[in-house]
């Protein structure tokens, strides 16, 4: 996996990954959710420590549900924040884009 990211998908020398906020549905889906959610964040920051010497930074952004005005622009200008030379020392973050719906 770390091979196919380093190589495919690096742009720049930066990774931003996506992974969408899901509401928990059912008895066991919170924790599974929950479970989903730190397997990718730890993913996240063991791939910023593999590549970080290379000077390469890896990010997820994780948009999800919001019940505001927020727009799809919004979470694209944070991509394209972590996605360009103004976030050189960002590596190893998850940063939810929901206007709060998972604080």
């Amino acid at each position: 996996m770390t091979r196919v990211t380093t190589s495919q998908h690096v742009k720049n020398r930066r990774c931003v990954r996506h992974s969408p906020v899901r509401k928990p549905t059912g008895a066991h889906q919170g924790r599974r959710e929950a479970v989903r959610q730190a397997g990718l964040a730890g993913l996240t920051r063991a791939l910023a420590r593999e590549v970080g010497p290379r000077g390469i930074t890896v990010n997820t952004v994780q948009p999800g549900p919001v019940d505001t005005d927020m727009s799809p622009g919004e979470v694209a200008s944070l991509v394209a924040y972590l996605a360009g030379p103004e976030s050189a020392y960002v590596t190893g973050a998850t940063l939810n884009a929901d206007g709060g719906y998972s604080a």
